[in-house]
């Protein structure tokens, strides 16, 4: 894998049926800790610590509850 330019992620939740908050509830209940932006975006940042496997297993639980 290449390096990335940040570690910040942002997604933009407006074409679902939740708000930001509610998303970060659902991450939060997963074992993921993010921010809200307002009502549309959630923001994520990475640690240095976190290995591939743990960016791999972020990747499919938000991608579990964005599908849910």
């Amino acid at each position: 894998r290449s390096k990335p330019d940040t570690n910040i992620v942002a997604l933009d939740v407006s074409k679902y049926p939740f708000h930001a908050q509610q998303f970060v509830a659902t991450l939060k209940e997963n074992g993921i800790l993010a921010g809200a932006l307002g009502l549309d975006f959630v923001r994520l940042v990475t640690h240095l610590d976190l290995s591939d496997q743990d960016i791999d297993q972020a990747c499919e639980i938000l991608k579990r509850t964005l599908v849910a």
